[in-house]
């Protein structure tokens, strides 16, 4: 008996391989390069699929009126998996990988943020708490200098227990975790109960999950149950950003298995239109409180902080679909129609135009009145070598982009902070990020503002350096 999982596809250095039935368990086949990093994935999901569908108790769906104890679990905690491992009918399944194949999963180098103000955008405080580190105030070298990945950035915003136990000389480094487990309930924000135990995840809010710690087992029978559920739902996940950059990035290590098994409803708060795209039915979803036999709950996504691994697996997958690879001739600006826009984006555009128009280059405008389909917004991000947009949600295209493409963006004050949130998704993605800021707010904005800094990037890219 022969178990056939497909293309193994995270990245184009990572080979087909086949499974082999060994007592029930599909156990990898290693190919010539080593590089069998999701293959092993597949083969431990569909293991711990089998040891879940071997112990098939109900004990959640008892329909008495027992008012339980819930103990939480939160991922925040030091010890959250030696507690998650304590209970006995929850498994964990790391992504490991050595520290030298990490080239072989992740961009190899990363560029320095710069602004037309690194005084002020260093001394303003972010809205998710902290202010930026650095910031190289010669535009020019920062954008061409580029550094190798600094190992602390793969734990950023992750869950302490990794951290506590993988460090920098070990010959594994934990990119992601998943967990398998039966008869669970998951709410619509994405916190699980399963058993006695609650179990939060990374993800925004994470505080309110804290609070209930009863349960009664009748109340869990109102949600709708299905066979099998994989859970990327989150906190504000019916928004774009969110969705895009905080719910999508969790199944991007196992599309795979998800491809491979189309009967596993993905369990989420919005059919994004990025599906298709990766060779998902929009109706597979579910959304709300949903209970399942079988749940995979894959790490959680950090509020507004993009992690590494999980987002460059979801950029791959999207930008790999493209039918050719696109030059890369494109300026965008992004016009945006409500709450954060430029008041001159007609002037700026005109700008724009006239320095790129000598040189072959084109200038489009990406619009969200109404959305283009997301075919024309894929092609159109792939093409770009620099956006230039107001701070908000059309960001999230630049998960199309290639990387080291710059993203010039707009910074609007909430209050007297700034939200740093695509400044992150461009260290994940490996984009270049120039941040504009002044002691206006981003609406006014002029082409004037940001001229020498698109001057910058033109003289870049016609050098050859872009």
């Amino acid at each position: 008996m022969v178990c056939q999982f497909g293309f193994i596809s995270v990245t184009t250095k990572i080979n087909t391989l086949l499974f082999q039935d060994n007592a029930k368990k599909c156990i990898p086949i290693p190919d010539a390069s080593g590089t069998k990093i999701i293959a092993d994935i597949i083969a431990k999901l569909h293991s711990a699929k089998l040891t879940a569908l071997e112990k098939h108790t109900a004990a959640l769906w008892n329909t008495s009126n027992e008012t339980i104890d819930i103990d939480i679990i939160c991922s925040k905690d030091p010890d959250y998996f030696s507690r998650l491992e304590s209970t006995g009918y929850i498994q964990n399944i790391n992504v490991s990988v050595r520290w030298n194949d990490i080239p072989l999963m992740l961009h190899p180098q990363y560029f320095a943020d710069t602004s037309n103000n690194c005084t002020r955008l260093i001394t303003t405080t972010s809205v998710g708490g902290g202010k930026l580190a650095s910031c190289e105030n010669n535009t020019r070298l920062g954008l061409i200098s580029s550094v190798p990945l600094p190992p602390a950035a793969l734990y950023k915003g992750r869950t302490p227990g990794i951290t506590q136990t993988t460090d920098f000389i070990q010959p594994e480094i934990i990119l992601h975790y998943i967990h398998v487990m039966e008869n669970s309930y998951v709410h619509g924000h994405g916190d699980v109960y399963a058993g006695s135990v609650k179990i939060v995840p990374e993800r925004c809010r994470w505080q309110h999950g804290l609070k209930s710690r009863k349960i009664k087992r009748r109340d869990l029978l109102s949600a709708p149950l299905y066979d099998e559920v994989f859970t990327i739902s989150q906190f504000w996940g019916g928004g774009f950003f969110h969705s895009s950059l905080e719910n999508l990035p969790r199944m991007a290590p196992y599309l795979d298995y998800l491809q491979r098994y189309p009967d596993i409803k993905i369990h989420m708060s919005m059919r994004h239109p990025f599906l298709p795209l990766l060779g998902l039915d929009p109706k597979r979803v579910v959304k709300g409180n949903v209970r399942a036999k079988l749940l995979y709950m894959p790490e959680g996504g950090p509020c507004s902080k993009p992690p590494i691994f999980p987002t460059q697996t979801l950029s791959s997958h999207l930008r790999k679909r493209l039918d050719t690879i696109s030059e890369r001739n494109t300026i965008i600006l992004i016009k945006r129609s409500h709450r954060r826009w430029f008041r001159r984006h007609s002037s700026i555009l005109k700008m724009l135009q006239s320095v790129a128009s000598p040189h072959g280059y084109r200038v489009v405008e990406y619009r969200d009145d109404p959305v283009p389909e997301v075919d024309k917004t894929r092609d159109m991000f792939s093409s770009a070598f620099l956006v230039v947009a107001p701070h908000g949600a059309g960001e999230s295209n630049l998960l199309f982009s290639a990387p080291g493409t710059v993203l010039m963006e707009g910074l609007c004050y909430e209050g007297n902070k700034i939200n740093l949130c695509y400044r992150d998704m461009a260290e994940s993605l490996a984009l270049r990020y120039h941040g504009l800021v002044f002691e206006k707010d981003c609406f006014d904005i002029t082409a004037d503002d940001i001229k020498a800094s698109v001057l910058q990037v033109l003289d870049l890219k016609l050098q050859g350096l872009l």
